[in-house]
């Protein structure tokens, strides 16, 4: 029995593919499979062609690939766009109404499926029109998917159930009798040479089905964020929608006019007390660089997210890339502390979400999350964070001894005392004995403007100090992960999204080529960990650098902070995720030929 796969449905933007997509996934993550699913659409409202591509496997899944074992149709397009990627086995739902000659060459396994016919039946059962039906094309895709991988339809009928609730709860019988009536057609209809099939995983054990923009959601609320302001870009307004849709939570989400408006806002909020973020995307991260070094000048705890997509200028709004990491570890005239991470899979959304907040105020500095538009709108099962031991760390907050001492100097408190590690204590503002300046200008302990030399020395220094006591007290772990065989034979080096794509594809070189291969992420990438990963390189036999852009900005960035310039390079910068597959073809072409580097193509 064959419980691995890789689904697709595609159709006209607007048609209901989203919403086909999700429900499959919910079905087999209901029935105790691992899912991902990988999301493709274009900047336009509606019209142009949109597609999701779901696996389904019985062990854990970590990234997207290319090959398609069931392709499910209710318009044309789709089919010519996607049917090269069909694998051997694989097979395509049709509607026979719309498919021409010779549209289905090639296609070994090829399914009617009579949407037209389907719909009349539904108009007559619920007396409703025709015209008016069409989008119910999706949940008839889904039904007949799961109609030839043998489900059982008890399964897809809860699930939809729970989908049609409220105000849509009237729409579930209906949606309901439309599944059944495909599911059960598919059933007989069902070529005995299809070898595909799907069964339930009793003892699964708790899992979540989520998105990125739910996983950093949540991080944030269980964090404690209060303030969340943005202005609408995509894919980050995604993360927005969702922190409104959920006003219990407490987090007051604010809609401002602009980008700087929306950084300035959150950095008041940051200088209030508050726990305060804001998420963006290139763009519009670009607009708030000014800002983000007053924060730092001013040592303001500060969160912001760069939903990172293809650029420059309005580029690929809708579309995957890498291409933010220099704007992030340089953005800014001057220099100022900051840290950057990258959270690589669904649950370092989860933990950096909750975790870049603690950052922010134990260094009092501005944190960049640098998270992208390829998991951001990626459905992935995993399981329930564990959270009960997650704690709120506010840093070094002034004591009441510290305010008490300030009658002397007429209630004004020393905000920016010079450390030895670069961190001062801070009041909350409207402490009695707590009255502190903050100005875009160089200043004194108290935040006076001065120009004195010998202060800018001092200041200056005293907040870059941030940086090294930062890289001294984050556990290793935390800067740097490694997975695989201490020596291998290949060494993938990247951050981000990569991740999952190369640990997959790890394990199919060792398991269908013979050659082993190991694996280095960096997750701080500003402080760099050179010394970790100066060690890491300095022990690997041949090193691969993996990233999505087109200039190396990660391997610019190692070279920089290490001296050791990479050998080779995967790079991909079409606008869609690397797939398993083109990165194991990439990794024997430089293992069995020495190519310095390949760049990827895949993708509709």
């Amino acid at each position: 029995m064959q419980q691995h796969l890789s689904w697709l449905i595609g159709g006209p933007q607007g048609s209901g593919v989203d919403s086909a997509a999700t429900l499959f996934a919910r079905v087999c993550g209901a029935s105790g499979l691992w899912v991902f699913g990988q999301r493709e659409y274009h900047s336009n409202i509606k019209g142009d062609h949109s597609y999701y591509q779901v696996r389904v496997a019985d062990t854990p899944l970590r990234g997207p690939v290319g090959p398609i074992d069931v392709l499910a149709t209710f318009e044309r397009r789709t089919l010519l766009l996607h049917k090269e990627y069909l694998t051997s086995s694989g097979a395509v739902l049709f509607d026979p109404v719309l498919v021409k000659a010779g549209d289905l060459d090639g296609v070994k396994v090829a399914v009617e499926v009579p949407y037209a016919e389907f719909i009349e039946k539904v108009a007559a059962e619920f007396q409703k029109q025709v015209v008016r039906l069409q989008i119910i094309k999706n949940v008839l895709s889904v039904a007949a998917t799961f109609g030839l991988l043998g489900l059982e339809f008890k399964i897809l009928q809860e699930e939809i159930e729970k989908l049609f609730v409220g105000r849509r709860a009237k729409l579930a019988p209906m949606n309901v009798f439309a599944a059944r009536t495909a599911y059960e057609s598919t059933v007989e209809r069902k070529p005995r040479e299809f070898r595909f099939q799907l069964e339930p995983i009793a003892g699964a054990g708790e899992r979540i089905f989520v998105n990125g923009v739910q996983a950093i959601g949540m991080g944030k609320i269980l964090a404690g964020c209060k303030l969340q302001s943005y202005y609408p870009i995509t894919p980050a307004a995604d993360e927005c929608d969702f922190l409104e849709s959920h006003p219990e939570s407490g987090v007051a989400v604010v809609q401002c006019e602009d980008e700087i408006a929306a950084m300035a806002m959150a950095i008041g909020g940051g200088v209030m007390g508050v726990r305060s973020s804001t998420s963006t995307s290139g763009p519009g991260f670009d607009l708030k660089t000014e800002a983000i070094g007053w924060a730092g000048m001013n040592e303001v705890p500060v969160v912001v997210f760069n939903y990172q997509r293809g650029g420059p200028a309005t580029g690929l709004p809708t579309r995957h890339e890498q291409g933010d990491l220099s704007q992030a570890i340089h953005g800014g005239h001057g220099d100022f502390p900051r840290i950057v991470i990258a959270p690589a899979d669904m649950e370092e959304y989860f933990v950096d979400g909750f975790q870049s907040f603690n950052l922010a105020d134990r260094y009092q500095t501005p944190v960049i999350v640098l998270v992208d538009k390829a998991l951001a709108n990626s459905t992935v099962t995993i399981p329930r964070p564990e959270t009960g031991k997650w704690r709120v760390d506010r840093g070094a907050l002034a004591s009441p001894e510290d305010l008490q001492g300030n009658r002397e100097n007429g209630g004004q408190f020393r905000r920016f005392r010079i450390t030895d590690d670069g961190i001062s204590p801070r009041p909350f503002p409207g402490a009695e004995g707590g009255i502190f300046w903050c100005t875009g200008d160089e200043h004194d302990e108290f935040g006076h403007i001065t120009e004195d030399p010998g202060n800018r020395d001092r200041m200056h220094a005293k907040r870059m100090r941030k940086e090294e006591t930062a890289l001294k007290e984050i556990p290793a772990r935390d800067q740097v992960r490694f997975f695989g065989p201490e020596s291998a034979d290949l060494t993938f080096l990247t951050w981000g999204s990569p991740k999952g794509v190369l640990l997959e594809a790890s394990e199919l070189l060792r398991s269908e080529h013979g050659i082993s291969a190991n694996l280095l992420v960096v997750h701080l990438l500003r402080p760099f960990p050179s010394g970790l990963v100066t060690a890491r390189l300095q022990a690997a036999r041949r090193t691969i650098c993996v990233e999505m852009n087109i200039s190396g900005q990660f391997e610019n960035l190692v070279r920089q902070c290490t001296g050791i310039s990479i050998p080779h390079n995967i790079r991909k910068w079409n606008g869609r995720p690397m797939t398993v597959e083109e990165v194991v073809a990439a990794a024997r072409a430089i293992q069995d030929h020495s190519q310095k580097r390949v760049v990827l193509h895949h993708g509709v």
